[in-house]
């Protein structure tokens, strides 16, 4: 099924208006999978952001690597969803 990118946008803003937690990995797969995609697009944005490799990015949302404390606030405030909620296994070890 394919929402139209507004629809999706919309979306997303009632799950955290309503504070459902919603982690990275999450929020990425929450984005459309089009050729040219705004999930693709974003993935594209934040390893620009963090100044690493798309590919780490990819290996952030599966897990394969941690994501440095450095990045997840630059991801945090990039996406506008509080860093806790985002990463919830670093508050669980804290």
């Amino acid at each position: 099924m394919r929402y139209k990118v507004s629809t999706l946008f919309l979306k997303m803003q009632v799950l955290i208006k309503k504070k459902i937690a919603m982690t990275f990995p999450d929020y990425i797969n929450s984005l459309p999978k089009s050729v040219t995609s705004v999930r693709n697009q974003k993935i594209l944005e934040i390893a620009a952001a963090c100044k690493v490799d798309s590919s780490t990015v990819y290996n952030w949302m599966t897990g394969k690597h941690k994501v440095r404390p450095v990045y997840k606030s630059i991801i945090s405030k990039m996406l506008g969803i509080p860093e806790d909620e985002l990463f919830p296994e670093s508050v669980e070890k804290k």
